[in-house]
């Protein structure tokens, strides 16, 4: 009885249900994501999950759960990376992906920046979706990470809707940013073996998406 106990409570604390009915798991230092041709390590932060290899959500989130996408993009070449940050270079300048390119347009609000993590460097492109209403414009931040000396290529994106719609909101989307950039400091590539077994990053769920 008492060993029953003892394994109910290791358990308790080694998992938690999601908000959504999907299980964490928040001991996982060690624990090796494969998505393609990318093997890394990522840190899962209590009452946080990463379901199904790919997307990271943050469950305790007032006032709603909200997530980002984390994709494998293995030897994505300098054209497709900028791809995935929505922008194109040319004589020195950063257009968007619009065909033609065009620069972004001064209320869209561009910026792009760097950061880099234990073995990657990576970028950060942000700008707002114009729908032609203020109310249903949305702020798009899209990054990508490059391993230093190696093929391996993660980029994920996350919207939002646009801090201009009120100043209130400014303070929230700068969280949101916050919040994703810590995690993905956490993140390190690893080298395995090609036939290395895939780690599923939880136990399947028939949990719906986002």
């Amino acid at each position: 009885m008492y060993r029953f106990l003892i394994a109910l409570v290791l358990a308790k604390v080694s998992w938690s249900a999601g908000a959504d009915g999907s299980v964490l798991n928040e001991q996982n230092a060690d624990r090796v994501y494969v998505q393609g041709d990318c093997r890394f390590r990522l840190k899962v932060q209590p009452g946080d999950g990463f379901k199904e290899g790919h997307l990271y959500m943050f469950y305790n989130a007032k006032p709603v759960a909200w997530g980002f996408d984390i994709r494998c993009f293995a030897g994505a070449n300098q054209e497709e990376v900028d791809a995935r940050l929505d922008i194109f270079r040319q004589d020195g300048k950063i257009l968007s992906t619009m065909s033609p390119p065009v620069p972004y347009e001064s209320r869209q609000r561009f910026r792009m920046w760097n950061f880099s993590g234990a073995n990657w460097t990576g970028t950060v492109t942000e700008y707002d979706t114009l729908y032609g209403m203020p109310d249903i414009n949305f702020r798009n931040m899209r990054f990508c990470l490059q391993q230093t000396n190696g093929p391996q290529v993660i980029c994920g994106e996350h919207q939002s809707p646009s801090p201009a719609r009120a100043r209130s909101s400014i303070a929230t989307y700068t969280n949101k940013i916050h919040q994703i950039s810590k995690v993905l400091k956490t993140l390190t590539f690893v080298e395995l073996p090609i036939n290395q077994p895939f780690l599923p990053s939880e136990p399947p769920t028939t949990s719906g998406e986002r």
